[in-house]
């Protein structure tokens, strides 16, 4: 348990560096990617290339071939519970959100028990 808090006050801290950093930044969530993947890959394709469109380039054929059928078929990984119990309960939730501050709410996450 307090583990769980400490780690959430260490994800807060490094992802407040990050945003502040003086370095062109793209935030993704492992959420859009797996639930948007080619949206998100094309978001991430015009960041790494300047910004600028990907249409016609290596790009926009890596989007097409990992946004493919075929690589939504891999599926994502799903850590098991533990002995079939949810891994958080109410009390550690509401904890790791409070130490989480604004953070979760800032990356859309409305309700910490989706995570």
């Amino acid at each position: 348990r307090p583990l769980a808090v400490s780690e959430t006050k260490v994800w807060r801290k490094f992802n407040l560096w990050w945003l502040a950093a003086p370095v062109p930044l793209l935030v993704v969530r492992y959420e859009d990617l797996l639930h948007h993947r080619e949206r998100t890959l094309k978001r991430v394709a015009w960041f790494l290339n300047g910004c600028r469109p990907i249409e016609g380039t290596p790009w926009a054929r890596g989007v097409e071939r990992a946004s493919s059928e075929a690589s939504h078929r891999r599926g994502p990984y799903r850590p098991r519970p533990k002995n079939g119990r949810p891994r958080f309960d109410d009390d550690l939730l509401q904890e790791m959100t409070h130490a989480a501050g604004s953070m979760l709410r800032d990356f859309g996450y409305d309700d910490p028990r989706g995570l």
